[in-house]
């Protein structure tokens, strides 16, 4: 996942940025109210906007109180009214979900 934090800060670390989206990831998982879910998801979308259709609708399937149907609709709907993003990625800002891959045998317990 590209992310935007701290654009033209070459002194951040990643592991700061790492924490960040980790955070930004942590608030999708803890927010009490699904109406809300589609805010924190804008907010994941504008920091890291490579992140996957699939990656956010596994991301939402971890909680297990949000519908299959829910969940599609939100993520689309998400997706599909996110702003272009101002400015190219910095190159060197990390990719973290670039390479994750999902293994649906071991996933096979959570409702997609």
């Amino acid at each position: 996942m590209h992310c935007n934090f701290a654009r033209g800060d070459s002194r951040l670390s990643n592991s700061v940025r790492h924490t960040k989206v980790m955070t930004l990831s942590s608030q999708v998982l803890r927010c009490q109210d699904i109406e809300m879910l589609s805010l924190d998801l804008h907010g994941l979308l504008e920091k890291c906007p490579d992140v996957s259709e699939e990656q956010l609708v596994r991301l939402l399937a971890l909680r297990g109180d949000v519908p299959r149907a829910h969940v599609r609709d939100t993520v689309a709907h998400v997706r599909a009214s996110r702003q272009p993003p101002r400015a190219p990625p910095h190159p060197a800002l990390p990719r973290l979900f670039k390479d994750i891959t999902f293994n649906d045998r071991l996933l096979a317990h959570f409702t997609l």
